[in-house]
């Protein structure tokens, strides 16, 4: 994801198969990657739609994003998720 290469995916088992995925947090970091590299807004969007329904580390998402040379990412980020949330907050 972005920089990032050491993702380690989190493992769901389906009808016997295991099935390999992304956490929620690292789902948030692809979009946005997306959203930083390629200026895709709906990415963003996609982003903000994970955040709203799955706890996710929003400490991980803003260091992240400052690492990947785009702060600015992360504040577009988190004004649109507290857009959609209001007073809920899903993420710790």
């Amino acid at each position: 994801i972005g920089e990032d290469t050491r993702i380690i995916p989190a493992e769901v088992k389906v009808a016997g198969t295991t099935i390999k995925l992304y956490s929620p947090t690292d789902c948030i970091r692809d979009r946005l990657a997306s959203f930083i590299h390629f200026k895709a807004s709906e990415c963003l969007d996609q982003a903000v739609l994970v955040a709203r329904k799955h706890p996710f580390d929003r400490t991980k998402i803003r260091a992240w994003c400052s690492s990947e040379g785009n702060p600015q990412a992360f504040l577009d980020f988190e004004r649109k998720l507290q857009a959609t949330l209001g007073s809920e907050d899903n993420a710790k």
